[in-house]
């Protein structure tokens, strides 16, 4: 039995834990037991993971001073370890990476994997440098897609040894019959829908999705885009719905821990991301068989055949999205077929490849 202790900053919707929360519902529980220390308080997701069996343990580390949070965690986790005897640990993206890799040098017996989920476009040369020795510390480095990898050999070259290219899996229930009460109405009524999920913050562009949905109006008076989630943008997207009079053409629906009754309700699926590695409600969408726009960033191109299970626009272009959103609108039988495919070709990414986080830690712990 390994024993492998998941570090992370807090327990949330976010892509990163939506994967560890599959880890510890599907591995192997004959092989591998886990158990979860965040940096932060609770969360409403800790009692999620506690129902899959999995012990959460909170180090509380907000209400420590900057100064403090370092030397207080690294005290809390080697005692931790040592009780409980760990294997293996596994860091999720760049806080617990670097408290992780800080706790190897003193134990540098402690196996660890470290994490990378997402783009560095928000990096200075501080965090650069900090991964620089994160990544020489680690026995192994979890990438959901090459171009993550590539992102980290640009500046760590000798870092590809280390490398596990493993793709998000998605756990996709059965269709829904009842859908959220905010949007029964709307579907009553006609209403063609536009799915958007995800934060409302600068990489998504969801300014860009407002801008086109001002033109899109005019085009399809019916049009309502909906978006899932929350962030810092919220504000301004609601200024600027108000101010072009977008009031009943835009629903914010705010933070949904089930997501995929609204995926039921949707016409089409929207990413306008300018930044994105392999996002998990892209691959969510397509294994439901939503008709998906998405932009040609990160791994996506690698999803998404343009025009075969899914149409791909420019990042950063309200008028790619106006022609994108336009035209699944006026051509339904292309949306579905495209949609099709989309559910077809998603069996790439069932749940069934949770066995790719098995071999990594087998292959971690065995080196």
């Amino acid at each position: 039995m390994i024993k492998i202790l998941h570090l992370v900053n807090n327990l949330g919707s976010g892509g990163a834990e939506r994967q560890l929360l599959y880890i510890a519902k599907y591995t192997d529980k004959t092989k591998f037991a886990h158990q979860i220390v965040t940096l932060k308080d609770k969360s409403d997701w800790d009692l999620m993971f506690r129902d899959t069996g999995v012990p959460v343990w909170n180090l509380g580390l907000d209400g420590f001073k900057p100064g403090f949070r370092m030397l207080v965690a690294m005290n809390k986790l080697r005692s931790y370890i040592g009780q409980e005897r760990i294997d293996l640990m596994h860091a999720w993206l760049y806080h617990p990476n670097f408290y992780a890799a800080v706790l190897k040098t003193f134990a540098p017996r402690q196996r660890l994997i470290v994490s990378k989920q997402g783009k560095n476009f928000w990096y200075t040369n501080l965090h650069f440098i900090l991964n620089r020795y994160v990544y020489r510390v680690a026995d192994g480095i979890f990438v959901n897609s090459q171009d993550l990898k590539n992102s980290i050999l640009s500046y760590v070259p000798s870092a590809e040894r280390k490398i596990f290219i493993i793709p998000n899996v998605v756990d996709t229930p059965p269709s829904y019959s009842t859908l959220p009460p905010e949007l029964t109405e709307a579907r009553k009524a006609g209403r063609f829908i536009v799915g958007v999920v995800g934060r409302l913050c600068m990489e998504k562009e969801p300014l860009k999705v407002m801008e086109a949905l001002a033109v899109l109006k005019e085009r399809i008076p019916s049009i309502m885009v909906v978006f899932i989630g929350q962030g810092a943008l919220l504000g301004v997207c609601w200024a600027y719905a108000r101010k072009k009079g977008l009031e009943n053409n835009v629903l914010f629906a705010g933070y949904q821990q089930d997501v995929y009754p609204w995926y039921s309700a949707f016409d089409m699926y929207l990413m306008a991301s300018s930044f994105e590695s392999l996002p998990n409600t892209l691959l969510e969408a397509q294994a439901m068989g939503i008709p998906t726009v998405a932009t040609t960033v990160g791994d996506i191109p690698k999803v998404i055949e343009d025009g075969v299970n899914g149409l791909l626009i420019r990042p950063a272009d309200a008028g790619a999205i106006v022609d994108a959103v336009a035209r699944f609108y006026a051509e339904p039988s292309l949306a579905k077929a495209l949609g099709e495919e989309g559910k077809r070709r998603s069996e790439t990414f069932s749940i069934s490849r949770i066995t790719d986080y098995e071999d990594m830690y087998l292959k971690v712990v065995e080196k």
